[in-house]
């Protein structure tokens, strides 16, 4: 998952014209004091589905980040905080908001909002639940706002019941950054990728693979990884990693499907998409 911190890295994301995915989401500004709509839905929409990072202050085409375009930066993280705490039916703790200056002028800059996979979802806005999707937001139907309840440790607790979450293998590529001395005796900071596999659910998953496949069939082949160990049993919250030495051009042709079977027998799959 991508979490810019400066701006060199947000310099990053456009120059690769990074492409919005269900955790990444590109936004041009926030929407006007006072109209906070769209703000507390994109939020609520998030962290109905499985979290990520909102960044404003990046103009999108086409669903891919297109130029920089800095804004006014005083008080939008204490607003957008605010939002999230006051505006939703089941107020939402946001895990991190920062801004990000600009070059030249302190008042300018980007917002980073980070949005966590919520444990008491579904956050609903003016009565509605959202979710997200790559393309966007979308009203979920009244079973889909049940599946989030029944799966919601939160309500859980709130009303006594005693309910468990089935075991998941989720994957994901985190970003982890290292420093570096240059020729000139300068420190750089470098980036190391790495394949994340774990059991999200509360029960051990059996037989856990992945694979790498192509968003589209017609793009060129990607580098492949073949999957170095299956898992045969992976605990509640254990966690594999997987080092990857990758060429970042080739993050939009790539997803990952994971298949395991959970504690009731049941085979399951899933296709992850990945955010260099």
């Amino acid at each position: 998952m991508v979490f810019p911190s400066t701006l060199d890295d947000l310099k990053s994301i456009v120059a690769e014209r990074l492409e919005e995915t269900m955790h990444l989401e590109f936004k041009r500004q926030l929407p006007e004091s006072g109209n906070n709509y769209d703000l507390a839905r994109d939020i609520a929409a998030m962290a109905n589905t499985e979290g990520g990072v909102i960044v404003y202050g990046v103009e999108e085409k086409s669903g891919r980040a297109e130029v920089l375009a800095p804004l006014d930066i005083k008080g939008v993280a204490a607003r957008v905080t605010l939002i999230a705490r006051s505006s939703l039916d089941e107020k939402l703790a946001l895990s991190n908001v920062y801004t990000i200056p600009d070059e030249g002028d302190a008042g300018k800059g980007y917002l980073v909002v980070e949005v966590p996979r919520s444990e008491r979802a579904p956050h609903l806005h003016n009565g509605t639940a959202y979710g997200r999707t790559a393309k966007g937001v979308y009203t979920m139907t009244r079973r889909q706002v049940g599946e989030l309840f029944a799966r919601s440790p939160g309500f859980a607790e709130e009303f006594g019941l005693r309910m468990s979450r089935a075991g998941r293998f989720i994957a994901r590529v985190v970003r982890e950054p290292y420093t570096e001395s240059t020729s000139g005796g300068q420190l750089k900071t470098r980036y190391n990728h790495a394949l994340m596999l774990d059991n999200d659910g509360e029960s051990e998953v059996f037989d856990a693979d992945w694979e790498w496949i192509k968003a589209n069939p017609d793009d060129a082949e990607p580098l492949t990884y073949q999957n170095p160990f299956p898992v045969d049993v992976l605990p509640p919250g254990a966690k594999v990693r997987i080092g990857l030495d990758v060429m970042v051009n080739t993050a939009s042709n790539l997803r990952i499907r994971t298949s395991w079977r959970d504690a009731n027998g049941e085979d399951s799959a899933h296709v992850w998409p990945i955010t260099w």
